[in-house]
């Protein structure tokens, strides 16, 4: 066999594992979880059957004295209206009144509107004269 390892690769998992093996928490924490395992060993014993398979069910089930069939619904029973109203194609306009402030906001969007228009009128404008002379 050929263990040819790095050196630094075991520092690095010394250097991991050395607080977490000298931390009297993690000690005690590992001695607790180990002693539960080992009590719930002791005391409710391994109810797990083997792999292997050898050892027999402790339970069989029991046979059904006649299969369970579930009865057939009809056509009426399962298709049932759940709105007795008639259906409308179009649907009711709501209006909404403006708000004040959406007034105001709609009054800024169109003057901005209106500027960026006159803006690209005059850019459009300066490049024609720029490109004639």
């Amino acid at each position: 066999m050929n263990y040819n390892t790095n050196p630094k690769d075991a520092v690095t998992v010394a250097s991991v594992l050395w607080p977490l093996l000298t931390n009297p928490i993690t000690i005690i924490a590992m001695a607790g979880i180990g002693g539960g395992v080992l009590i719930s060993k002791l005391l409710f014993g391994d109810d797990k059957p083997s792999a292997s398979g050898s050892e027999p069910l402790k339970t069989v089930p029991e046979p059904l004295d006649e299969p369970y069939v579930e009865p057939l619904q009809t056509v009426e029973e399962t298709v049932q209206p759940t709105v007795n109203e008639p259906f409308e194609d179009e649907p009711e306009e709501v209006e909404i009144e403006p708000s004040e402030e959406d007034i105001k906001r709609e009054m800024l969007r169109q003057t901005m509107s209106e500027l960026g228009k006159r803006s690209g009128a005059a850019r459009r404008a300066k490049q024609k004269q720029q490109e004639g002379a």
